[in-house]
């Protein structure tokens, strides 16, 4: 199961609906600014659907092992608190917000376990992709290097390499076009006001 990029419905900083908005905003409540090309990706949890079956398996399976043969009981109990203690932490991991990367007009939020930091396109040098070869296969680790010398690693947030290289795309595409916005308004900002006569 991939990351797939996703526009936002609510937004990455407060978790505000901005659903009937203008493709082109503010965040009402924290002022994040988002447009109709935000992208945010979030981490995929493959295992996810293979635990609820074998969850489910165990549920229908195992009161048929104890009826059968007793002295599986301890089996059971020790199983039945593994699903409880798994029901425990993904209620516990629902409650939280979720680990998110978004590119936005004003540049790269990131959202992880314990950190929630927002950069903008001027504190960003480059992101950085670096191919090396796996054991097994080729791994892109992806980093964002900060104007700063800071390098924050961004490859805990992708499973795949499609979903690393479509992020780089995005980043590209979003960084240029405020570039090109930026200069634009530079180019405004330059101009002398012409003389009234």
């Amino acid at each position: 199961m991939k990351a797939q990029p996703f526009a936002p419905k609510t937004c990455h900083r407060c978790d505000y609906d901005l659903s009937g908005l203008p493709e082109d905003h503010r965040c009402p409540k924290c002022g994040l600014r988002y447009d109709a090309d935000t992208r945010s990706w979030r981490p995929s949890e493959p295992w996810i659907q293979p635990a609820a079956l074998l969850m489910l398996a165990m549920y229908i399976g195992l009161p048929v092992l104890v009826w059968r043969k007793p002295a599986l009981e301890l089996v059971v109990r020790a199983l039945a608190e593994t699903v409880l203690c798994f029901l425990v932490v993904r209620a516990w991991r629902h409650e939280r917000k979720g680990i998110l990367i978004a590119v936005h007009p004003e540049g790269v939020f990131i959202r992880d376990h314990d950190r929630e930091e927002c950069f903008d396109w001027a504190s960003i040098e480059s992101l950085e992709v670096d191919e090396r070869a796996g054991q097994f296969s080729r791994r892109h680790q992806l980093h964002l290097r900060l104007t700063s010398g800071r390098r924050i690693p961004l490859t805990t947030f992708f499973l795949w390499s499609a979903d690393k290289k479509a992020f780089a795309a995005v980043f590209g595409l979003t960084r240029r076009r405020h570039a090109d916005a930026s200069s634009a308004n530079a180019v405004v900002r330059e101009t002398p006001p012409s003389p009234t006569p």
